[in-house]
């Protein structure tokens, strides 16, 4: 009679024949310094649904959120082979609703594979959650990757999960700025362990103290000067803005200072915000005067544009459209507070007047400095 074991158990020495649970191939235990016990097949083309070895941070981390979920009685599953996806999640987690594939990364992977396992996750009706390990917050870059495990709640917004063993507690780092593709001025909110149930089914309504971001002072004056650097130095990142500026006969003087304000989570659209926010506010302004603006309508225009390939966005397969859209929103409530639209419904817009132009750097810098 045969029976699951695992490589980090006793027995697991002491056996002389194992088996792999897909394959059904002979396979044998493996052990090292760097490495945490594991079992590897004689052939290693024989099965893909097993790593060959794993990282001592992994092997305790997923044992201790496996642990920590078994704990609160809910049903849970190590490393549960699922046949008709051909993966295998570190822990799977079925709840009365959803059905939760639990990864416990701690290594880089090719964005690539990330984004197909997330998406062959859902397609077959499991909801993933990518909790990462402390290798991913050596430093504060923020890479594509990392922006992929990125999720979003109303409590915290947008957010990533971190576990740290040595600790054994779980983090939500979140109220992300970002500089020169850096992550700046996060903050993390520590939880308790029994948080991660409710965590893991989209409930936030435990009550540990949520950190608060910290307000950075933002100029506009500041924002002009670094623009005006990066096109005396023919930044690449902002030439096709430079374009964009020659073509509609405009100069980085006579452009409306509407361009510069920042928003929350402006940085999930890859386009430079100088440049989408400039497109968005010409589009607006080649309708007549007290023409109506529509939802539909700005996020069909939205949508142009990327086909165009004049807008990009960043691959968060664990965020809903509505997120990236929120963003396009924002700035029309920018606009409306500077007295270009009138918000007359929920969502739907008036065009009261064009943004003001400039004649002079003196005019221009009067006016950012107000």
């Amino acid at each position: 009679m045969h029976r699951t074991i695992f490589a980090f158990e006793e027995a697991a020495y002491n056996l002389k024949k194992l088996y792999c649970p897909t394959c059904n191939q002979s396979v044998f235990l493996k052990k090292g310094a760097l490495k945490a016990p594991h079992f590897s097949h004689y052939k290693k083309e024989a099965c893909e649904s097993f790593s060959e070895g794993e990282t001592m941070e992994h092997l305790n981390g997923k044992l201790q959120l496996y642990t920590i979920l078994k704990n609160n009685k809910l049903n849970v599953e190590l490393e549960a082979y699922l046949p008709n996806l051909k993966q295998r999640p570190d822990i799977l987690l079925n709840t009365e609703h959803q059905k939760i594939a639990i990864e416990f990364q701690c290594s880089q992977l090719p964005i690539q594979k990330m984004l197909e396992r997330t998406s062959n996750y859902l397609k077959h009706g499991y909801q993933p959650y990518w909790i990462l390990g402390d290798r991913f917050f050596t430093n504060t870059q923020m890479t594509q990757l990392k922006r992929s495990f990125i999720r979003f709640n109303p409590k915290f917004g947008l957010y990533l999960l971190r576990y740290k063993t040595k600790n054994n507690h779980l983090e939500i780092i979140h109220s992300f700025n970002k500089k020169m593709n850096r992550i700046c001025n996060t903050e993390k909110t520590i939880l308790s362990n029994r948080n991660l149930a409710q965590i893991l089914q989209n409930d936030f309504s435990f009550t540990e103290k949520v950190s608060k971001k910290r307000v950075e002072n933002f100029s506009l004056y500041n924002t002009h000067l670094n623009l005006q650097k990066h096109m005396a130095y023919s930044n690449p990142r902002i030439r096709n803005f430079a374009s964009l500026l020659y073509s509609e006969s405009e100069s980085l003087m006579s452009m409306p200072i509407e361009v510069y304000y920042p928003l929350d989570n402006q940085w999930i659209i890859l386009t430079e915000p100088v440049e989408w926010k400039y497109r968005l506010l010409i589009w607006i302004e080649k309708h007549e005067s007290h023409q109506i603006i529509t939802e539909k309508g700005l996020f069909s225009y939205i949508e142009e544009l990327r086909k165009q390939e004049k807008l990009s966005l960043s691959e968060m397969p664990l965020l809903q459209n509505d997120h990236f859209y929120q963003v396009f929103v924002n700035y029309m409530k920018i606009l409306v507070k500077m007295n270009i639209l009138r918000e007359i419904r929920t969502r739907k817009w008036v065009i009261l007047s064009p943004a003001k132009r400039f004649n002079n750097e003196n005019e221009k810098i009067l006016a950012l400095n107000l």
